[in-house]
């Protein structure tokens, strides 16, 4: 399962690694339920059944166990998205904390860039930017701030 087609989603160290450490992100849970020994599957509602959503062999199950959503995110079928079964705030974090991640590794990556400092390097650093997305970020956590109980 990634974040995005291609891309690694990140686990407890990656965050770690990344200065996140969520509460709520960490003690999440997903509906999974799995035949056997193979993948897990992410149960999803009726209502998202209806409209498509979902695996087509998570369909098939009608009881699923709430696991640690960080913890099982490596055996999670490639079909399935564990991230449409959280609750919209703490989606809403885990997509604050994947453009955090992202932002880390590129601060990362320029921190350890050990080459000469040349023009193109700075128009190349200056590409790989953040390109300023505190809008996106909070708009990502406006659910979250907007709960009662949270925010």
């Amino acid at each position: 399962m990634s974040a995005r087609y291609g891309s690694k989603t990140p686990d407890r160290q990656t965050l770690e690694q990344a200065g996140v450490a969520l509460p709520a992100i960490l003690s999440a849970t997903v509906p999974l339920a799995r035949r056997g020994n193979g993948k897990w599957h992410v149960v999803l509602p009726e209502a998202a059944k209806r409209w498509g959503g979902g695996c087509q062999h998570a369909r098939d199950f009608t009881v699923a166990f709430d696991h640690p959503f960080l913890d099982q995110l490596a055996g999670i079928c490639a079909k399935c998205s564990p991230v449409d079964a959280l609750d919209d705030a703490v989606r809403g974090l885990w997509q604050a904390c994947l453009a955090i991640v992202e932002a880390d590794g590129r601060a990362r990556a320029l921190a350890g860039h050990g080459g000469p400092c040349t023009w193109p390097g700075y128009a190349r650093a200056l590409a790989a930017g953040a390109h300023h997305d505190d809008e996106t970020v909070r708009a990502l956590l406006k659910p979250w701030l907007d709960d009662p109980t949270v925010g």
